[in-house]
């Protein structure tokens, strides 16, 4: 970037290396893109909103959002500078990749550096030392290298995934939970908890409450009642950085149009609080900053499997949900989560279904609970309720219940019952028994 007024920072999957999430400052201003196009400004002033859709920062950055049948592109223009910068997706492939496109068009020629170089087809070291491309001698590895930047605040742990998910099981119903754990100094890496909570028609559960973020579910019955149970709406409650309340309603009846504060609304980009609903999808990307400087990103999408309608939710990335975080889904992050080998032979009953080696007993202590760690057997398999390529651990069925008769410690998966979940004031209510929503925090 300009050598103290302009850097542009970057984020790689470390999967495939895929560019993932892009950071940007301007003097005392920052603009913070995600994977799925959603941002997030901060100390850039109040936006205005023009009528193609634009959005104008005072009079040095408008930020343009651009959807097709085949892309999705964010167009950002820092006019001050002359430098305009253009983020893709390819929706064709459903890619979440990131392509980042960087052009100078006046004055900021010949002062720019980084790894994308003079944006005029220079490459420099960081130490300004010129690469002479013509000559293909250059390391890359080194070059790469020497613009990389340590974060200061480093809050990813190693080995961490920050993804999280509640599908349907289209079989028999049975919303499917699969959250990422975990596990400090253990051999098991990379590895979700696989549980289900068939819950109960026409009531409100409570998935994710932390301190300035809440989100709960509708179940409904499927077509068939006799198949088991199906998301039809997802009712979300942040606070934005100007500690307002935002309720966000996306439902099955309402064409996956997300309602912000019962107004629908095709894109919202307010105050630290993200929403866009992806015209060629019945998909909708959510971003909040939960009062954190991270943000919470989630994703909503409708869906039609065989005639039968139903909510995914997923939480693609949660860095910054705290360690009492708690919900269906939120009690399991960030709190470290014990696994270890299943040593206890097993009946002859059970012997055909399961191999010892595969499984594990599972110790769960959340911070905030006022019970004692609660352990359950799971059993590790290669791949998770929708056949993708995650090591799950199978840990129970119905409601958070158990795995067959496995002899070993039978404690729920989730704390308490199912029913602890129950939200008994409504759709975007906080009244259940694990609530963390502080009320305080926003007016």
């Amino acid at each position: 970037g300009l050598q103290s007024i302009f850097t542009i920072n970057v984020d790689h999957n470390p999967d495939n290396l895929e560019l993932s999430r892009v950071g940007i400052r301007l003097n005392q201003s920052f603009i913070i893109i995600t994977e799925n196009l959603t941002y997030n400004v901060m100390n850039l002033g109040d936006p205005i909103f023009r009528s193609d859709q634009s959005v104008m920062y005072g009079d040095d950055v408008l930020i343009e959002l651009d959807m097709s049948v085949t892309s999705q592109s964010l167009m950002i223009y820092l006019i001050g500078l002359g430098i305009s910068l253009e983020l893709t997706r390819d929706l064709v492939n459903s890619s979440n990749t990131l392509t980042l496109d960087a052009t100078s068009y006046n004055r900021a020629f010949g002062e720019i550096c980084g790894l994308c170089g003079t944006l005029e087809g220079n490459l420099l070291y960081s130490d300004g030392k010129t690469i002479l491309l013509s000559r293909n001698m250059v390391n890359v590895e080194d070059f790469a290298l020497s613009w990389r930047v340590t974060p200061e605040n480093q809050i990813v742990r190693e080995g961490r995934r920050e993804c999280g998910a509640l599908g349907n099981d289209t079989v028999v119903g049975d919303p499917l939970f699969t959250v990422p754990l975990y596990l400090p100094n253990n051999r098991l890496k990379q590895v979700s908890l696989c549980y289900e909570i068939h819950g109960a028609v026409n009531k409100v559960f409570n998935l994710v409450s932390d301190r300035c973020v809440l989100v709960n579910a509708m179940y409904i019955s499927m077509n068939n009642p006799d198949l088991g149970n199906v998301i039809s709406t997802i009712g979300v409650k942040a606070v934005d950085n100007k500690g307002r309340c935002i309720d966000i309603v996306v439902s099955l009846s309402e064409q996956c149009i997300p309602l912000v504060d019962s107004q629908p609304l095709m894109y919202y980009n307010k105050y630290g609080i993200s929403v866009v609903k992806h015209n060629s999808q019945r998909k909708v990307s959510l971003s909040v900053p939960n009062c954190e400087n991270e943000q919470l990103v989630m994703r909503i999408l409708c869906k039609t499997i065989a005639g039968q309608e139903m909510i995914d939710f997923e939480i693609t990335r949660g860095l910054n949900l705290r360690p009492t975080s708690h919900g269906l889904i939120g009690q399991f992050w960030n709190i470290p989560v014990n696994v270890t080998s299943y040593h206890t032979e097993l009946p002859e009953v059970v012997r055909d279904y399961y191999n010892p080696e595969n499984l594990f007993l599972v110790t769960v202590d959340n911070p905030i609970s006022t019970r004692d760690p609660r352990q359950f057997i799971g059993e590790l398999l290669s791949r998770s309720w929708d056949s993708s390529p995650i090591s799950c651990l199978y840990v129970g069925n119905s409601q958070g219940g158990r795995l067959r008769d496995i002899p070993g410690p039978r404690d729920s998966v989730i704390e308490g019952r199912y029913t602890d979940y129950r939200v008994s004031d409504g759709l975007l209510g906080i009244d259940f028994m694990y609530s963390q929503f502080d009320t305080d925090m926003c007016y």
